[in-house]
């Protein structure tokens, strides 16, 4: 066969199997959906519902009071020399005063005295580990300008072991959805392939060539699996489209900024021809099997 004939005769071949088994081919394609949806919709929606933690400053944070007679821009451009602090706030004692105030709910601050300093906020940066941290702190209390400081880091030590054991439980969930889908995967391929040695032993007997007889199996995987993919990608679709709503009720009762994103076509696009290819080298690795052992038993008689 010519290089058109060839291909032209695996894609007739295609249509013919999957027209007599059509009920298979559908089953295991809604069937390999399924298994990728679960994943796909969990991790999307995961991944949507932690937009909001990502943006939560991690950095390390060091409240400096000032002396009464310190110049905030000063002191305030001389720590940020120190490479151990990323970025400095400064708040005016009497910002600092009417916000506290406010939250006191008290009026009128002209009969009130300000007996708060000038405040500077030392942000971190993200690679000071806490003895250099604690060794910042000490070079502070020498400062003459500083009144005193304060630091807590216990509720960053809370966040980064909430977050680890968040990951490890995702990362677990993730295993096991993928353990589920490589099981679907393997069901699929053998039920969609049992029933080509027949055709291998004829193609054999003829004097085929391996690829030329596995070859229809690969695009049938291929095929399968592409449409398995773009399945799962609409269940997805459709089920976050009808949680987005309660979604966005809740988060607007609690004021936060959440907002669920599908996938752009260019992900999808890369989802779906990815597992068309592993549609294509599984299904092709189960017919070279069965190409093997046809040759085994012939070889033997």
């Amino acid at each position: 066969m010519s290089f058109f004939s060839s291909r032209l005769w695996a894609l007739k071949e295609v249509a013919r199997s999957l027209k007599k088994d059509w009920a298979l081919a559908t089953l295991s394609t809604c069937l390999t959906a399924l298994a990728l949806s679960i994943p796909l919709f969990v991790g999307n929606l995961l991944y949507d519902l932690a937009a909001p933690v990502r943006t939560l400053p991690t950095n390390a944070e060091i409240t400096v009071f000032l002396e009464k007679q310190a110049k905030p821009e000063a002191v305030a451009e001389q720590l940020e020399q120190f490479p151990e602090v990323d970025t400095v706030t400064q708040i005016p004692r009497d910002e600092a005063l009417s916000s506290l105030y406010e939250r006191l709910g008290i009026k009128d601050l002209l009969k009130v005295d300000n007996p708060l300093p000038d405040i500077l906020v030392l942000h971190m940066r993200r690679d000071v580990s806490s003895a250099d941290i604690d060794s910042f702190l000490a070079g502070l209390d020498k400062n003459k300008s500083i009144d005193m400081t304060a630091f807590d880091n216990e509720w960053l030590k809370k966040f980064e072991l909430i977050k680890k054991t968040t990951l490890l439980t995702v990362s677990c969930l993730a295993a096991a959805g993928s353990l589920l889908v490589i099981v679907v995967l393997l069901i699929v391929v053998r039920l969609s392939t049992h029933a080509i040695e027949p055709v291998m032993t004829t193609l054999y007997f003829f004097g085929a060539s391996p690829w030329f007889a596995i070859r229809p199996w690969a695009l049938r995987g291929a095929l399968l699996m592409g449409v398995s993919g773009a399945l799962a990608l609409g269940i997805s679709f459709a089920g976050l489209t009808v949680l987005r709503p309660s979604l966005l009720a809740v988060a607007n009762i609690y004021q936060s900024a959440l907002t669920l994103h599908f996938p752009d076509w260019t992900w999808c696009a890369g989802f779906v021809l990815i597992f068309a290819v592993l549609g294509a080298m599984t299904a092709s690795f189960s017919a070279l099997r069965i190409w093997k052992r046809i040759q085994r038993i012939h070889c033997l008689m």
